[in-house]
């Protein structure tokens, strides 16, 4: 018989079982989670190392691509500053100094990198035992130029990049600077090239950190460059360059190595001046170009300079016939040997006769010069020395300072006779009776408009004299004035070119030449030619060119032994 207890087991029985059925069931799910705690664990770990590992790889390569770009504009850097100081142009560079990162998803990014560009390597550049000759050498005369100069330097401060090395410009030099001092030179500088000699002094302050970009303004300070001639002032003095620099002589000899003396170059030595600089001997009796300019960057420097010499560049040595003007050209310059605009310019003739006077405004222009006319009067002589002082100021007494002088020399010509002696004609210059000019021009190969193109001066004279014949006794050239050039020192003269012939020097007395002789007007030989080969100019080629013009003396004699001195004024068609 079933009791109402045992009901109630059977029940709790029942319900015993169901649960231990459900309990069961919970136990599969934990599993899982479990399960998605672990991936979740896995993700974190695996984001963990991508962040200690491959993000930091990653923006070393971010940043090692900025150096490059740092270091490529460094080099557009170099060549504005190259151009400021040879056209006088300013200029500016913007220089990437910092970079950030790309963004990545659920990863962390350190700030951006940073950079510092900055004037550095300051000292003191110099260039001793260099003499120039004329008005230049005034200044340019042997004693030590020195100016002021520096270079630039790029330094990151990279996150990652832990080698980067410092970008350096100085002396018309980039290279980079790495741990250790060891450095990679990228461009080589120019401060001697062959006979060249340049230098660009950097100057002002500048120091600026950044993590994006930074504008360097280039300010010219002492520009567009002059070329100079200079060479050793004495035996025993070579010219000397000293230059501050990071770099030893080592690098330098390497920057410079087809250079080197034993290379066929023209630097003898290089050695430690300081600590700080280093100092470049070059070989004696050469003449070398040297070109200075001063460029500012950032601030702190004088955007002027001041006159430090006046010389002329046009009309000095000219010929001038009486009465006739000569254009003069004289240019105001600084230390650099650079033009300097808004001085004033006087001039005086102060030996000779005529007048000189300024053309236009007396103040130099952006080229550093002033035209002046000079004006001769009627000589009593066959030729006249005149010198012209041009002088710094607008004062009517030149200054005492010699560098703030200078001397033009001109000749003048007597035309009309006057101031000759003896017959025909009272021996005038292109006498219009007897022995006269009737040709002259430059002959060669080919066209003769470049001193290089070995050119001869060819001179025609006819006899218009229709009773007497001459015989040609002694000659001179006493003046030749070259086209943008000093004039020559010595010729040959013959009767044909290429012929052998006297050889005399342009302004020495008359010599005796073996030339042939006049016949009477009419006669086979009443016309002669006589060519003239002329050596010595400053130029490395000799040879005349057009436009150029000498005053061609000559002593004839008649039949009967009667001499006559005639001058002529030879302009070279």
């Amino acid at each position: 018989m079933t009791t109402e207890r045992d009901t109630i087991d059977r029940q709790h029985s029942t319900t015993s079982a169901t649960g231990r059925r459900r309990l069961r069931t919970d136990d599969r799910g934990v599993s899982e989670v479990i399960g998605a705690l672990l991936m979740f664990a896995l993700l974190i770990l695996l984001l963990v190392l991508i962040q200690v590992n491959a993000v930091p790889a990653a923006n070393q390569q971010v940043e090692f691509e900025h150096s490059q770009r740092a270091q490529g504009d460094f080099q557009e850097l170099q060549d504005v500053i190259l151009l400021a100081a040879s056209t006088g142009r300013e200029g500016s560079v913007s220089v990437e100094t910092g970079t950030g990162y790309p963004a990545r998803l659920f990863l962390f990014n350190p700030p951006r990198a940073s950079g510092t560009i900055e004037r550095s390597a300051t000292g003191t550049a110099e260039v001793r035992n260099a003499l120039a000759a004329g008005e230049v050498g005034d200044y340019v005369d042997g004693t030590p130029i020195s100016f002021e100069s520096g270079g630039l330097a790029y330094r990151p401060n990279y996150n990652e990049y832990g080698g980067a090395p410092t970008t350096v410009y100085e002396n018309g030099v980039l290279y980079s600077n790495f741990t250790g001092n060891r450095s990679v030179i990228q461009e080589r500088g120019a401060i001697v090239s062959g006979r060249d000699v340049s230098l660009v002094a950097l100057q002002g302050t500048l120091a600026t950190s950044s993590s994006q970009s930074v504008s360097v303004g280039v300010t010219p300070i002492s520009a567009p460059t002059r070329t100079v001639s200079v060479t050793n002032s004495a035996p025993g003095a070579p010219v000397t360059v000293t230059v501050p620099t990071r770099l030893g002589p080592d690098a330098w000899r390497t920057i410079l190595e087809e250079e080197l003396e034993a290379n066929g170059g023209y630097v003898t030595r290089i050695e430690r001046a300081s600590s700080s600089s280093v100092r470049f001997t070059l070989a004696e009796d050469v003449v070398y170009d040297l070109r200075m300019a001063a460029v500012g960057v950032g601030t702190g420097f004088d955007r002027s300079t001041e006159a430090q010499y006046v010389t002329t560049v046009a009309g000095n040595g000219s010929t001038v016939p009486e009465d006739g003007s000569q254009r003069i050209v004289a240019e105001v310059r600084d230390a650099y040997n650079n033009p300097v605009s808004n001085e004033s310019i006087a001039a005086e003739a102060v030996q000779g006769g005529g007048t000189v006077q300024v053309v236009g405004s007396d103040q130099t222009d952006d080229e550093g010069q002033v035209e002046l006319e000079y004006t001769a009067g009627g000589i009593n002589t066959p030729l006249e020395d005149v010198v012209v002082e041009v002088w710094i100021g607008n004062g009517s007494t030149p200054p005492t300072d010699p560098q703030r002088v200078a001397e033009v020399s001109l000749t003048v010509f007597d035309v009309d006779g006057t101031g000759q002696t003896g017959s025909p004609g009272g021996n005038p210059v292109n006498p219009g009776i007897n022995l006269q000019l009737t040709g002259a021009e430059a002959v060669g190969s080919g066209g003769c408009n470049a001193r290089s193109n070995g050119c001869d001066a060819g001179v025609t004279i006819t006899n218009r004299n229709s009773q007497t014949g001459w015989t040609v006794e002694d000659m001179r050239v006493s003046v030749y004035a070259a086209q943008g050039d000093s004039g020559p020192t010595s010729y040959v003269v013959s009767d044909t070119r290429g012929g052998s012939g006297t050889s005399l020097s342009v302004g020495a007395d008359f010599r005796s030449v073996g030339l042939d002789d006049f016949g009477p007007e009419g006669a086979a030989d009443d016309e002669q030619r006589y060519v003239f080969d002329f050596a010595g100019f400053s130029t490395a080629q000799d040879g005349v060119r057009t436009g150029d013009t000498f005053v061609l003396e000559v002593i004839y004699e008649d039949d009967d032994g009667n001499p006559a001195v005639v001058t002529y004024f030879v302009p070279l068609a």
